[in-house]
């Protein structure tokens, strides 16, 4: 590997783009960030767990939010190895176009709600760059439900699990 020095990738400007998903009246109060998983664990992009407490609009009582940020990885080398603007906007195109199609597909096969294949973590919606003028740079984001909340976990990857194998 090279001796390239490491980007320092943080969340910015959390509330336009929460605000596609809950409406323009959203209020981010406050939000926190931390690294999701150790060093090592992932290569391919930077992973946050953030943790955020909106308000829906001025009226509305505070909610907590809990969210994974997908993020460019921090060095050139690694953005250049996963081709990490074509990895993102596949990412993408899958939550916003495969997705809802094959949901609908579903649910035109008369699939209940309840019955509906539900396989990844909500989307709340991704960007490329904050500026509409750069195709891709280190603000990219794609936000998704932390699932740690409906009690899924990260095992040692070392260890593995050998519950999920029986």
């Amino acid at each position: 590997m090279n001796n390239e020095k490491l980007k320092t990738i943080e969340l910015r400007e959390l509330q336009p783009i929460l605000s596609r998903t809950f409406g323009d009246q959203l209020i981010v109060v406050r939000y926190t960030t931390k690294s999701l998983l150790q060093p090592g664990e992932n290569y391919g992009s930077t992973i946050f767990d953030v943790h955020a407490v909106i308000r829906r609009d001025d009226e509305a009582e505070e909610e907590d939010l809990y969210l994974v940020a997908k993020m460019p990885p921090p060095t050139e080398f690694q953005r250049k190895i996963f081709d990490s603007p074509y990895s993102f906007r596949k990412e993408i195109f899958m939550y916003e176009g495969i997705l809802p199609n094959y949901k609908q597909l579903e649910r035109d096969a008369g699939l209940k709600e309840d019955e509906l294949f539900d396989i990844l973590p909500k989307y709340y919606q991704s960007r490329l760059s904050l500026s509409p003028d750069v195709d891709f740079d280190d603000n990219a984001v794609i936000l998704m439900e932390n699932l740690k909340t409906r009690g899924y976990y990260i095992c040692d990857r070392v260890k593995g699990s050998v519950k999920s194998l029986v």
